[in-house]
């Protein structure tokens, strides 16, 4: 019977850690349809990409909701040349991602 419930959880953990692999590929997927999604300006990719129940913040300090954040990118107010994201850190929680990382780019504004 322990052969039976031992091979049953490794069985468990694995399918789990499949599910958050698939999770994670996902996510990060995400994130760089969002940065290429920037740096064109699409604005269906950045409508899809983004969320109402989210505020969009910057180094400056300015803290923007979906709308203003779009806007902005569509209209050329902030206008993307490049973005490079390094030292990217990735935590998955139950219904919740936070992805933290270094944004640097080249802008035209």
């Amino acid at each position: 019977m322990k052969k039976i419930i031992v091979g049953w959880f490794c069985c468990s953990i694995s399918l789990v850690t499949m599910g958050q692999k698939k999770e994670m590929n996902e996510l990060l997927f995400a994130t760089e349809a969002l940065r290429l999604a920037m740096i064109s300006a699409d604005k269906a990719s950045l409508m899809q990409l983004t969320s109402e129940t989210l505020s969009y913040g910057h180094s400056s300090g300015l803290i923007e909701n979906k709308q203003q954040f779009v806007e902005k990118l569509q209209s050329g107010a902030s206008d993307f040349v490049t973005i490079d994201i390094s030292a990217q850190q990735v935590e998955l929680f139950k219904s919740t991602a936070i992805v933290r990382h270094t944004l640097q780019a080249t802008t035209n504004d």
